[in-house]
C-alpha cells in the first residue's frame, strides 16, 4: 500500500526552557504540531500535493496521530548564540513531476540567508535530478534567475524560525513541513 499525501502545510516555533527537551517541546506548541507523533521523512513532495495554510492543516490533524514530515530543528543553551531552522520547497510546473523540500539549521545565521539557502537547496535538487545543470561557480540568485527562466520551476517557498538564546535557558526553533492525507 503506499501512503502518498495529498497536501501539506509549513510552520515554525520556538521554545525557551532550562531544560532542552521541555524547550523543544514548547517550539513543537509554538508550530502547533506538539499533539502529534511526528515521522521525519527525506524530501519528496509527491506530484499534485497541494500547499495549504497552517490554520487548515492543523484543523485536519488529531491529538496522536503518527504524522510525516520534513523537519528541521537546532537547540543551544550559549547565551547570545542565534539558533536558526528552515525547510525549503521546489515545486515543478509540471504537476504530474514530484518536487523537493530540504531542510536546513544553523548558528549564527540570519532568516533571511536561511530561508534562501534552504529554497536553493530544494531547486538544486530537483534540477539535478531533471538533468538542468547548476551554473558553476554562479551565486543562488544567478542560479535561481536561470532555473525561473527554465520555465520548469512553478514556485519555492519555506518556513524558517530564529532565535537567540538567553542566559540560563535552552533555545530550540523547528521549522516543518507537515504531511496531510
Amino acid at each position: 500500500m503506499d501512503l502518498i499525501p495529498k497536501g501539506l502545510f509549513f510552520t515554525s516555533g520556538v521554545g525557551v526552557h532550562k531544560e532542552r527537551l521541555v524547550s523543544f517541546e514548547l517550539a513543537l506548541k509554538d508550530a502547533r504540531v506538539n499533539h502529534l507523533n511526528l515521522v521525519t521523512v527525506s524530501s519528496i513532495v509527491p506530484p499534485g500535493c497541494q500547499v495549504v495554510s497552517a490554520d487548515e492543516g492543523v484543523r485536519h490533524l488529531k491529538p496522536g496521530a503518527v504524522t510525516f514530515c520534513v523537519a528541521a530543528w537546532i537547540s543551544s543553551n550559549e547565551p547570545g548564540r542565534t539558533v536558526t531552522s528552515a525547510v525549503g520547497m521546489c515545486s515543478p510546473k509540471d504537476q504530474a513531476m514530484h518536487g523537493y523540500l530540504s531542510e536546513h539549521h544553523a548558528f549564527d545565521e540570519s532568516e533571511e540567508l536561511a530561508k534562501e539557502y534552504a529554497e536553493y537547496l530544494a531547486a538544486l535538487m530537483f534540477m539535478n535530478t531533471n538533468g538542468i545543470p547548476e551554473g558553476t561557480g554562479l551565486s543562488w540568485s544567478a542560479n535561481k534567475a536561470i532555473w525561473m527562466e527554465t520555465n520548469r520551476i512553478l514556485r519555492l517557498e519555506s518556513a524558517v524560525k530564529s532565535a537567540i538564546v538567553s542566559l540560563g535557558t535552552y533555545t530550540t526553533v523547528f521549522a516543518g513541513a507537515i504531511f496531510l492525507w
